[in-house]
């Protein structure tokens, strides 16, 4: 619900109210990654873990309309630290671009196409190939939105 000042009348766009901007994070568990091999592989609350073999692990991320990701970084065992993993988005015809990208327990401040637009992409998480043994813990997105001010 959005409060309307009494200076403003109902008629005015959202846009002509203040806004200010405001930090927000996403946490995901190793439980909201999914691998390509789901049959397989052992997702249990906070922990992804590969086994017998290998897997890519996948997560899905909803952020609000026109977020800006401002950082993103991946926790897990030490054994994953040196495979990549990837914030992602893709468009209708399933075209992915890299928005960002670092090793498990990095964090990456540089993003590409940094503002979140819903209508045109879908976004997700992919990590390189891990081995068994090699755990996905948690993920954190840093992202700021407009907000009114208060």
């Amino acid at each position: 619900m959005v409060e309307i000042s009494a200076g403003n009348q109902l008629g005015n766009s959202i846009e002509d109210a203040e806004l200010t901007t405001k930090t927000n994070y996403l946490s995901l568990t190793g439980a909201d990654f999914t691998s390509n091999a789901p049959a397989t592989d052992v997702v249990t609350f906070g922990n992804s873990a590969v086994t017998p073999t290998s897997a890519t692990m996948y997560a899905p991320i909803h952020l609000p309309q026109g977020a800006v990701v401002t950082n993103i970084i991946i926790y897990g065992t030490a054994g994953a630290e040196d495979k990549n993993y990837y914030l992602k988005r893709f468009n209708s015809a399933f075209a992915i671009t890299t928005m960002a990208q670092a090793l498990v327990n990095s964090a990456d401040a540089t993003i590409d196409n940094a503002t979140i637009d819903n209508a045109t992409y879908g976004y997700f998480i992919q990590t390189d190939n891990l081995v068994a043994g090699e755990n996905i813990w948690l993920a954190v997105i840093t992202f700021t939105s407009k907000v009114p001010t208060s």
